[in-house]
């Protein structure tokens, strides 16, 4: 019985950690769910670092901060291939959303780099190759990014 207890205790607290990724694959995290926090960051600081996207110069600005802090929280804590998607809060199915796959390290100078795609399905789809460098504050900013194909 006590067993039995255990396992459900963990499977009900993992259950909560349950993040579904574009695929729709369920993913399990583990403590304490660090891909489901949000950024602390105030939106300044997030457009700031999201400013170099050429995709998300076709954005309005709740957008720009939706995607910007889904990159933020890819790119902190998150895993080569994976795929992080984002939609406007209240957005309905076709509206405007995108997804960040980070696939590379990389560097530039001193700065650790990550390689990323970046989808975003607008008024089509769009898709762009970017890097984005971690600051000495943590932030990560985009330093390049090329749009590849539009569909």
């Amino acid at each position: 019985m006590k067993k039995y207890l255990i396992c459900t205790g963990l499977m009900a607290f993992l259950g909560g950690c349950a993040d579904t990724l574009c695929d729709q694959t369920p993913r399990q995290c583990g403590s304490p769910c660090p891909h489901l926090m949000p950024v602390a960051m105030d939106e300044d600081t997030l457009l700031g670092s999201y400013q170099a996207s050429a995709l998300g110069r076709k954005l309005e600005r709740d957008n720009q901060v939706a995607a910007a802090k889904v990159l933020q929280n890819l790119l902190r804590t998150g895993a080569l291939e994976e795929t992080f998607c984002w939609q406007p809060r209240g957005a309905c199915a076709g509206d405007v959303f995108g997804s960040f796959r980070i696939f590379h390290p990389t560097r530039q100078g001193s700065a650790h780099c990550l390689d990323y795609l970046q989808t975003l399905t607008l008024d089509k789809v769009y898709k762009a190759k970017g890097t984005a460098c971690r600051g000495v504050n943590g932030t990560w900013r985009i330093v390049e990014e090329i749009p590849y194909e539009i569909h």
